[in-house]
């Protein structure tokens, strides 16, 4: 049952780092400039965040990411904050926007 559920998590890890690489080569062959922004939105969890793509949901984000279990953010200002961090890095373009857990406790979010 672990073994069959860290498979899923990998598959879909794996399925979001491509849908991301994919996006910047389609933004740097086409040469467009894609307006990014994050948005928050309340769940049964706390809240979560969307980044978005000129007005199309890119990621969607429920949980506080890198943290085990079904974990909303306590409150949307946490939410926007993580959401406008993997923004900025999107823009940088330096790779899978990712988030670590020192840079969640630089945003006041405690897990």
């Amino acid at each position: 049952m672990i073994k069959r559920y860290w498979v899923v998590i990998l598959f879909l890890v794996s399925l979001i780092v491509f849908l991301i690489s994919r996006y910047y080569n389609h933004q740097k062959e086409a040469g467009n400039v894609s307006h990014l922004k994050a948005q928050t939105f309340q769940t049964s969890y706390g809240w979560g965040y969307d980044v978005m793509i000129n007005d199309s949901v890119f990621i969607h984000q429920e949980f506080i990411p890198g943290v085990p279990g079904k974990q909303g953010f306590k409150t949307e200002l946490q939410a926007l904050s993580v959401g406008n961090l993997v923004v900025k890095k999107m823009n940088e373009r330096k790779g899978f926007p990712t988030v670590n857990p020192k840079e969640l406790d630089s945003l006041g979010v405690k897990q």
